[in-house]
């Protein structure tokens, strides 16, 4: 029996790495950096879950939701919306994504840090037991525009609109450019639509963990303080994994200098 199982998990894994994975994989890091959307945080976020929800001998699900996924992003977005203080000043600025002056998601998490810190709520984990209503709203506005930005798009690369399941198959019927509401979500039960992984590719997202989230992290979308006063020369390369600086030696995008220090657990200046 237990020779049996065993082979039935090897089919899972082949099934993924027989495909190219890991090419198309790096397909859409990169097209993910080099465009303003959720693509890297959705990714980022079903790798972590996959990870986080592996079975007791190690295999990831076969399945996430729309909720757990948008309370992954949320969790992911936290550090980065802390105001960025300059040295020797006590002016705080918010980091925005550079080609993006506004932004459902991070305004979301954004503005309910803003609200919930001065009660004293310094983590998400604690904002989420003591505001219990506000939280939810948040990731309601998350998991919406998840469901309708990157989770049908994400398969694709650069411009196209045609779709290559790899990591999941969400059917026929979601397609890009349509609406969901909180009701329509609700509609499939409180976790919302199910996302089903093709067989493997949760597997092979784990075993290349070590090598894809740190790169797709530092690699990630490009971050400045939304004052449109500052010099290109003072932008800030931010971190998505606060870990990062104890593992490379990032630049900043724009100028190329090291970052020496950070500010916080996930933002540096440059040198």
């Amino acid at each position: 029996m237990g020779h049996n199982e065993a082979v039935a998990h090897d089919d899972r894994i082949a099934a993924a790495t027989g495909t190219g994975f890991a090419e198309r994989l790096l397909e859409v890091i990169d097209s993910g950096r080099r465009t303003a959307t959720y693509k890297l945080a959705l990714l980022l976020a079903i790798l972590d879950l996959c990870s986080l929800r592996s079975d007791a001998d190690g295999f990831a699900p076969t399945d996430l939701t729309t909720r757990d996924l948008a309370e992954q992003v949320a969790s992911l977005y936290w550090m980065q919306v802390a105001p960025f203080r300059l040295e020797a000043s006590s002016e705080a600025l918010d980091l925005r994504q550079i080609t993006n002056k506004s932004s459902l998601v991070i305004d979301a998490v954004r503005g309910f840090r803003s609200a919930v810190e001065p009660a004293g709520a310094t983590s998400l984990w604690i904002a989420r037991q003591r505001f219990p209503s506000e939280y939810s709203d948040v990731i309601d506005r998350i998991e919406r525009t998840l469901a309708e930005q990157p989770l049908p798009r994400l398969q694709t690369v650069g411009t196209s609109e045609t779709v290559f399941p790899f990591i999941y198959d969400l059917g026929p019927d979601w397609g890009a450019n349509q609406h969901f509401s909180v009701q329509r979500l609700r509609n499939h039960g409180p976790k919302g639509p199910v996302i089903p992984m093709l067989p493997g590719a949760g597997d092979e997202l784990v075993r290349l963990a070590p090598l894809i989230r740190p790169w797709s992290s530092s690699t990630g979308p490009e971050w400045s303080p939304a004052s449109t006063g500052w010099p290109p020369s003072r932008r800030i390369y931010v971190t998505t994994s606060s870990d990062l600086l104890g593992l490379f030696r990032p630049r900043c995008c724009v100028t190329g200098y090291g970052i020496s220090r950070t500010i916080g657990a996930s933002t540096a200046t440059v040198r």
